[in-house]
């Protein structure tokens, strides 16, 4: 279905560029509001990025009436005005995104296993890759650009050969490692090291919610080390450099696994879920020790009835100790995504009504 750019309307702008510099941390956390925020109507957000080094956003739209497809149109925001942006390629339809380190690629991925990776600023194609049938669930683009990793979520009717990850050297197309199905076995979320020798993948039981972390070596093309912990079928897998630790939802919180992976791995619990709460995705600031949760929650009516209304709430944490940081309602919708950007300024969230909403500290604050 393509998506009309029609259809979409600026509801808010509260600040200019100007008033959105200011990093947010410790000591300003408390001060985090809506900055801008931005309605595309009837829609919902398959995923959000900040574009690193740049002023884009990209996020996936999908039309809520279109129940037959996960996929989405790609539209890039400018964070200056909070306007859509009018690229020479107008028409990119994907399930997932994903930016290189540095913000020269661009790499998108389908429901139908097919990914293709772009050149940021142009949107002209660098390259194509097949990578099988089944549902692109996460991408990463490691720091030299040499390699991109992808998980993949077994839709109902499974084939021989389903892998849930794949591992490709850019510069080919070539696939280097591939990990493959076992039953009720989903790819979860995909990140790269900063030297880009080590990926790490999760993959999910559906039917145990046990969730496994596996570490592989690419040089060596070799799984060295797994961690096995209780999760949920998430595509959010967060590596922290500064901690040196991992971050992935579980059924109670957020999972956070201390590196190196080994038998001397720690397993602990960063936030907790409420009556009627259900954890969606989660980001890590780039530099501050915060961690942003995004949740729906279910409220149900004032007659005891059986429908209920979703609402979203960001809750925000100090990775070090734990400590809740500050709580944000956003009363119209369940949160879907959430992401910083590279310069730790803003705090994107996308929601079930269709909004894009920029957090951060404003001036003065």
């Amino acid at each position: 279905m393509k998506f009309a750019l029609l259809s979409i309307s600026l509801i808010l702008v509260l600040s200019s560029q100007s008033q959105i510099q200011q990093t947010v941390k410790l000591e300003n956390v408390q001060s985090i509001s809506i900055l801008q925020q931005y309605t595309f109507e009837n829609a919902t957000f398959r995923d959000i990025l900040f574009q690193p080094n740049s002023e884009r956003i990209a996020v996936v739209v999908r039309q809520r009436e279109d129940v037959n497809s996960l996929n989405g149109q790609v539209v890039f925001l400018d964070i200056r005005n909070f306007q859509p942006l009018l690229l020479a390629n107008s028409e990119i339809f994907a399930n997932t995104l994903a930016f290189s380190p540095d913000g020269t690629l661009f790499a998108v991925g389908s429901e139908q296993g097919e990914i293709r990776v772009f050149s940021s600023q142009t949107l002209e194609m660098y390259t194509t890759l097949q990578a099988g049938i089944d549902i692109v669930n996460d991408l990463a683009i490691s720091s030299n650009n040499d390699y991109l990793g992808a998980t993949f979520a077994i839709p109902t009717i499974v084939h021989e050969g389903d892998v849930v990850f794949r591992l490709f050297a850019l510069s080919d197309g070539q696939e280097i490692v591939s990990y493959s199905r076992a039953t009720d076995i989903y790819g979860g979320g995909v990140t790269f090291d900063e030297l880009s020798e080590t990926v790490f993948f999760s993959t999910t039981n559906v039917a145990t919610s046990n969730v496994v972390v596996h570490e592989w070596e690419i040089t060596t093309e070799s799984e060295v080390a797994i961690y096995e912990g209780q999760g949920s079928a998430s595509h959010n897998l967060l590596l922290d450099p500064q901690n040196k630790a991992l971050f992935y939802i579980t059924l109670e919180g957020i999972g956070m696994v201390s590196l190196p992976l080994n038998e001397d791995s720690h397993d602990s619990l960063i936030g907790s879920i409420q009556e009627g709460e259900s954890i969606v995705t989660i980001t890590l600031h780039p530099t501050e020790p915060i961690l942003a949760i995004g949740f729906l929650k279910e409220i149900p009516r004032p007659d005891g009835g059986p429908s209920t209304t979703n609402a979203g709430i960001i809750r925000l944490y100090n990775t070090q100790t734990s400590e809740e940081l500050i709580t944000l309602e956003v009363p119209e919708g369940a949160i879907t995504n959430l992401a910083f950007n590279s310069e730790g300024t803003l705090l994107a969230s996308g929601g079930m009504d269709g909004t894009v909403r920029l957090w951060g500290v404003p001036a003065g604050e």
